[in-house]
């Protein structure tokens, strides 16, 4: 099964970035159940670049409960990468069994004030 594509809101270079929720839903309407689930959202220019930004169960930067998965905010200081658009996908993993969900881009602005 592919992964569907959603295209994160614009960030602003600097700018604290989140709180981002997603809700996942079965064919029919019902919540998909995703407790116990963990999960990684990385952020790269490319694919074979290193990552810019990334939220994680691991890190408790990205929560998940019931059909919820919420990316905490990122702090201004981690949002420093230069204006552009990057790529992202979302895998979430139970068990043994790894899947993609979403993918898409974040694009970000650059700013013209700097604190």
């Amino acid at each position: 099964m592919n992964p569907a594509i959603y295209n994160l809101p614009t960030g602003y270079r600097g700018d604290t970035y989140g709180p981002i929720t997603f809700r996942f839903y079965n064919s029919s309407g019902s919540g998909i159940n995703l407790n116990g689930v963990s999960g990684a959202l990385q952020v790269r220019q490319a694919q074979d670049l290193p990552v810019v930004v990334q939220w994680m169960t691991a890190d408790s930067s990205m929560q998940i409960s019931n059909n919820i998965v919420t990316l905490l905010p990122k702090s201004a200081s981690c949002m420093r990468m230069m204006p552009g658009v990057y790529s992202y996908d979302l895998q979430l993993i139970s068990g043994t069994s790894t899947r993609t969900y979403l993918k898409g881009t974040l694009p970000i602005d650059g700013d013209i004030t700097s604190l």
